[in-house]
């Protein structure tokens, strides 16, 4: 691009600002009408067609939202997903080792025994299984159940202060 081409561009941009509907970039003011100075502005090629600076002028007009950096997506461990299920008070239960071959010598009771599912009894792995499958991260299966067992002491505690209430109020018909 010459010299006089961006001194041109230059008055322009100046005579443009003086107007009230000032356009905001350099592709708005290609849409905008003809130079004072003899000349027209034309679309340029210096934009980058790909690349960071592509909608620069896009953004700047609000018509694109900028988007910010988003952190990546945790995925759960699809092993643990297929061997491990968490329920919804946060425990965590796994189907029985030693069922699945070599059962001829093994009694009917311990085939049935081990047919059961079984609750992880270590607090530190049912935690790990947890995050692993990003299912109940937070919660505690000791804390919910002593919520619970709280909950139904105050439930049957308020129970029976309602019946020594009404076995009060109610008069003896001897």
């Amino acid at each position: 691009m010459s010299s006089d081409r961006l001194m041109n561009l230059a008055r322009c941009k100046l005579i443009l600002r003086e107007q009230p509907d000032f356009p905001n970039t350099l592709h708005d003011m290609v849409a905008a009408e003809p130079c004072s100075f003899g000349g027209s502005i034309e679309k340029t090629t210096s934009r980058p067609r790909s690349g960071p600076g592509r909608h620069r002028d896009a953004r700047d007009r609000g018509e694109i939202k900028q988007e910010r950096a988003k952190m990546p997506k945790l995925k759960t461990h699809k092993g643990m997903k297929k061997r491990f299920k968490v329920s919804a008070t946060g425990k965590v239960s796994h189907k029985r080792c030693g069922s699945s071959h070599l059962n001829s010598h093994k009694s009917s009771k311990r085939i049935r025994r081990l047919r059961k599912p079984t609750n992880l009894k270590v607090p530190a792995e049912v935690h790990r299984i947890r995050n692993a499958m990003l299912e109940k991260q937070g919660m505690n299966p000791e804390t919910v159940a002593a919520l619970k067992l709280a909950a139904l002491a105050e439930k049957t505690s308020e129970a029976k202060a309602s019946s020594t209430i009404t076995e009060t109020t109610k008069p003896d018909s001897k």
